[in-house]
C-alpha cells in the first residue's frame, strides 16, 4: 500500500509544480527528465531502489499527464476564446437567478472540440433550466481565467474554462434521462424541501451544511464574517467532517458494520454528486471507501495512501484543481491530523498520566482529542489561511469546540427531517411530522449561528497578515514548534515552548495596539481593484473616504485587514462621495467588522434612494452618527482638518459627487470622488483652495475628469490613481500625459499595490 502511496504522492507533486513554477512547453521535457533518473535509479542499492524508482516515475508520469492534457484537451477547448457560435450544451445545474438575469454550469457539445464545462450567462428572460436539460443556443465564447475584470484561478481549479453569453434565445430542446444528473437532481430538491419546511435563517444554514449551497448564506456578511473570523467556515463547505457525519448517520441505523459498505458506498456517491463533487468531499470519500474496503480485503486502514489515491484522482480529472484554495486547505488540514493528532493527543494526556480512575480518564480522552484534533489541523493549514486570507483566527480552537456537536447534531437531524419529509409529502394529513422534526433539527443550528456570532465579538479573535509582526510571530511559533519536534528526545516539555508563543503574541497584540497607526500624518490608497477606498489617519485618529470595488474584491475586508493589522480598530469618519457600487459596496463588511463612529454623505437623489437607504440602516445597526452633508462642513480628527464640500444640483450622479479637502499642517490632499470636468470647475468656482500636495485623481483617471484648470489651479506634487481592470480605458493615456506633462509624479494601485503617503 505505501508502494501506491509514494507513486501517487509523486504524480500530485509533479501536478502541482506544472501548475505554479513550471510552463507548458516545459513540461514533456520535465517528464522525459524525470523518466531518465527512473531509469538510473534501477543502478542504486537495493534498499533506495524501488522508492527512487517509484518517486522518479510517479514525477515523470505527472509532468506528462500536465503536458498532455495541455496541448490536447486545454488548448483545444481555450480555441472558442472569441468565437460566437452555434452550440448544444446539457445544464450541469439548474439555474440560479443574480442581479443581471441568470447562470447556469452546462457541459458543451461543439463539433471539433472536446466536451468540456462552461459558465452561461443568461440576462433578461429565461427558461427555467434543469439538471440534465439539453439546451441550444449560439453565444460568444471567452476564457474564464477573469472574474470582474481580474485575473483568477477560480474557474479553471472548478475544471470550468469557458463563459458564454447567447447572443438570442436559449432553447431547452430536450431532457437527458442520464443517470449522471440524478444527483444535481435531488440537490435542486433537497434545496426546495429546506427551503419549504426551516425558517429562512435555519434553512440558508442547513443548505449549505447538507449540499453545500452557501450562494445565501454568504449573502449575510454578519454571517459570512463571523465565520470567517472564528475559522469555523469549514462546517459549511461539505467536506470530510460531512463525510464522517452521513456515514456515523448510517451506521445508527445499519446496526452490522459488514452491510454498511452495501449502503455506504451508493450513498457516499450520491451525496458526492449532491455536492458538486468538491475536491474536499471527493478526498474524504475516497478515503471513506478504503476505509470500508480494508476490512473485506483483510488488509490494514492505510490513511496517507488513501489521501494520496484521492489527490492523484481529484487531479487527474482536473489538474488546474491543483490551483483551489479549498483543495489545499482540505488536504493539508487531512495531512496534519494524520501527522500530528495521536502525538498531541498522547501529549496533552501526559500531565493527566498519574490519574489511576480508569472512569476519569476515559473521560478524559474524548475531550482532550477534540483540541488536539483541532491544533493537529491548524499546523498545516494555517500558512495557508493566512496566505490566502491574510487572517489568522486566535478563537477557531475554542470555537470548534464549543459547536462541532451542534454541527454534527444538526447534519444528522437534518438528514432524518427530509427523509420524513419526502416519505410524508404524498401523505397530506402527516405533513404536521416533518414540520415537528424540523423544529428539535432547527435548536442546533440556532444554536451553532449563535455562538460563531458571540465569539466573534471577542476581543482579538482573529489577527490579520498584513501586521509584519502578526508574520513574524508565526514565523517564531513553527520555529518553536520544530525546536520541540527536534528536542523530543530530550524529553522537552512543550509548556515551554507554549508559554514562548502565547508571551509572544501577546508582546505583539500590545506593541501593535500601542505603537501601530501612530504615525504624524499618512495617506493610504487601497488596492481595491476597479473602485476607491482612500484612508487618512494621524494619531490613532481615521478618516475614510469611500470603500467600494468593482472588481468583485470586498473593499471593507481589504480596509479592516490594513486596518486592523495597523493596530487600529475604529473608523472615527467614514465619507462617501457618492452612491455608485464602485464606492459604497464594501460598506457591510466595514461595518460589520469595525466601530464606526460617524458617516458622512450626499444627499440622494432619486435614483440614489435605495442604495441610501442600505446604507443608513447600516448605520444605524451599528450606532453610527449619520451626517447628511447639503452644504460645506468643517470636521476637525485630532491633527487632521477635513472640509467636506457639499455637491452641486447636477442631473450627473458622477457631477453630484461631494470632495474632501484634508489638510495636515501644510500637507493637503483632495479626493474629487468621480467628478468630470464639469463638477470640477463648480467645485473650483464655490471653495477656495490651497496649492495641494496629493491629489487623488478623479473617476479612476477617466478622459472626463482631471481637468486642465484643476491641474494649474491647485499644482499638485504627486497624483494617485485608483484602478484595476476595467473596459473603460481607465486611466486615460491623456490623463497620464496631462500629469506627465505638468511634472506630477503618478502611481497607480493596479501597479503598486496600496500606496501610502507620509507627512511628518
Amino acid at each position: 500500500m505505501r508502494i501506491l502511496a509514494t507513486a501517487a504522492f509523486s504524480f500530485c507533486a509533479a501536478v502541482f509544480l506544472s501548475q505554479y513554477l513550471i510552463p507548458g512547453p516545459w513540461q514533456f521535457a520535465a517528464a522525459a527528465s524525470c523518466a531518465l533518473l527512473a531509469a538510473l535509479g534501477f543502478a542504486l542499492p537495493r534498499r533506495f531502489r524501488l522508492r527512487a524508482v517509484l518517486i522518479f516515475a510517479g514525477l515523470s508520469a505527472g509532468f506528462c499527464f500536465c503536458g498532455a492534457h495541455r496541448h490536447f484537451y486545454f488548448e483545444r477547448v481555450i480555441a472558442l476564446d472569441g468565437q460566437t457560435l452555434s452550440a448544444r450544451a446539457v445544464a450541469v445545474e439548474r439555474a440560479e437567478e443574480t442581479d443581471y438575469g441568470a447562470r447556469v454550469l452546462v457541459r458543451l457539445d461543439v463539433s471539433g472540440v472536446p466536451q468540456a464545462k462552461a459558465r452561461l450567462y443568461l440576462r433578461g428572460g429565461w427558461p427555467a433550466i434543469a439538471p440534465g436539460d439539453e439546451l441550444s443556443f449560439t453565444a460568444r465564447f471567452r476564457a474564464a481565467d477573469t472574474l470582474y475584470g481580474e485575473e483568477t484561478d477560480v474557474f479553471f481549479s472548478k475544471g470550468i474554462f469557458l463563459t458564454a453569453s447567447p447572443e438570442g434565445d436559449v432553447l431547452v430542446t430536450g431532457s437527458s434521462r442520464a443517470i449522471a444528473y440524478l444527483p444535481a437532481r435531488l440537490a435542486a430538491a433537497v434545496s426546495d424541501k429546506i427551503s419549504e419546511i426551516f425558517p429562512r435563517e435555519t434553512a440558508v444554514f442547513l443548505r449549505a451544511l447538507l449540499i453545500g449551497e452557501s450562494d445565501g448564506l454568504y449573502a449575510d456578511k454578519t454571517l459570512s464574517e463571523a465565520l470567517r473570523l472564528t475559522g469555523t467556515a469549514h462546517i459549511v463547505s461539505v467536506s470530510g467532517m460531512h463525510v464522517a457525519f452521513l456515514m456515523n448517520t448510517l451506521a445508527l441505523v445499519i446496526r452490522r458494520k459488514r452491510y454498511l459498505p452495501i449502503v455506504g458506498f451508493p450513498a457516499l456517491l450520491l451525496f458526492m454528486g449532491m455536492a458538486g463533487f468538491q475536491p474536499a468531499v471527493v478526498r474524504a470519500g475516497v478515503m471513506q471507501v478504503f476505509l470500508m474496503l480494508a476490512p473485506l480485503a483483510r488488509r490494514e486502514n492505510d490513511p496517507p495512501t488513501a489521501l494520496s489515491v484521492s489527490l492523484a484522482l481529484i487531479l487527474l480529472n482536473n489538474p488546474y484543481s491543483a490551483r483551489s484554495v479549498s483543495l489545499q486547505l482540505s488536504f493539508s488540514a487531512t495531512a496534519g491530523l494524520l501527522l500530528f493528532s495521536e502525538r498531541l493527543l498522547a501529549l496533552f494526556e501526559r500531565p493527566f498520566a498519574r490519574i489511576k480512575n480508569k472512569l476519569v480518564r476515559r473521560a478524559l480522552r474524548p475531550a482532550l482529542a477534540a483540541p488536539a484534533s483541532s491544533v493537529a489541523a491548524l499546523s498545516l493549514s494555517l500558512p495557508l489561511v493566512a496566505l490566502h486570507f491574510g487572517t489568522v483566527s486566535l478563537i477557531s480552537p475554542l470555537a470548534n469546540l464549543a459547536i462541532l456537536w451542534a454541527v454534527s447534531l444538526a447534519f444528522s437531524l437534518g438528514v432524518i427531517t427530509l427523509v420524513i419529509a419526502f416519505i410524508t409529502a404524498p401523505a397530506g394529513a402527516l405533513a404536521f411530522i416533518p414540520g415537528a422534526v424540523a423544529f428539535l433539527t432547527a435548536l442546533p443550528c440556532r444554536f451553532v449561528l449563535w455562538a460563531v456570532k458571540i465569539l466573534a465579538r471577542a476581543p482579538l479573535a482573529a489577527v490579520y497578515t498584513s501586521s509584519a509582526l502578526v508574520v513574524a510571530w508565526l514565523a517564531y511559533l513553527y520555529l518553536l514548534v520544530l525546536l520541540l519536534f527536534l528536542l523530543r528526545k530530550n524529553k522537552a516539555r512543550p509548556v515551554i515552548p507554549v508559554c514562548l508563543a502565547c508571551a509572544s503574541l501577546c508582546m505583539v497584540l500590545v506593541v501593535t495596539s500601542a505603537f501601530g497607526g501612530k504615525a504624524s500624518f499618512a495617506v493610504t490608497a487601497l488596492d481595491v481593484g476597479q473602485g476607491a477606498c482612500t484612508v487618512f489617519e494621524s494619531g490613532g485618529m481615521v478618516a475614510v473616504v469611500d470603500c467600494g470595488s468593482a472588481s468583485g474584491k470586498d473593499a471593507g475586508d481589504i480596509l479592516s485587514r490594513y486596518l486592523l493589522g495597523r493596530g487600529l480598530s475604529r473608523v472615527d469618519l467614514l465619507v462617501l462621495t457618492h452612491y455608485h457600487e464602485d464606492h459604497i459596496s464594501g460598506l457591510e463588511t466595514a461595518f460589520v467588522r469595525m466601530p464606526v463612529g460617524a458617516i458622512a454623505l450626499p444627499e440622494p437623489a432619486v435614483e440614489d434612494m435605495d442604495a441610501y437607504a442600505r446604507i443608513t440602516s447600516l448605520a444605524f445597526a451599528a450606532k453610527a452618527d449619520i451626517i447628511e452633508i447639503t452644504q460645506n462642513v468643517s470636521v476637525r480628527l485630532g491633527d487632521m482638518a477635513l472640509t467636506l464640500f457639499a455637491p452641486a444640483e447636477s442631473d450627473s450622479s458622477n457631477e453630484r459627487c461631494l470632495a474632501v479637502l484634508c489638510s495636515f499642517g501644510a500637507f493637503d490632499t483632495l479626493v474629487t470622488g468621480d467628478m468630470n470636468t464639469v463638477s470640477e470647475e463648480k467645485l473650483l468656482y464655490r471653495g477656495t483652495f490651497p496649492d495641494i500636495e496629493l491629489l487623488i485623481v478623479g473617476h479612476h483617471g477617466s478622459k472626463y475628469s482631471t481637468s486642465d484648470a484643476l491641474l494649474k489651479k491647485l499644482d499638485p506634487e504627486v497624483a494617485v490613481i485608483s484602478v484595476g481592470r476595467n473596459s473603460y480605458g481607465h486611466p486615460a493615456p491623456e490623463v497620464l500625459e496631462k500629469l506627465r506633462r505638468e511634472g506630477i509624479a503618478v502611481y497607480r494601485t493596479d501597479e503598486a499595490g496600496h500606496i501610502t503617503i507620509k507627512a511628518s
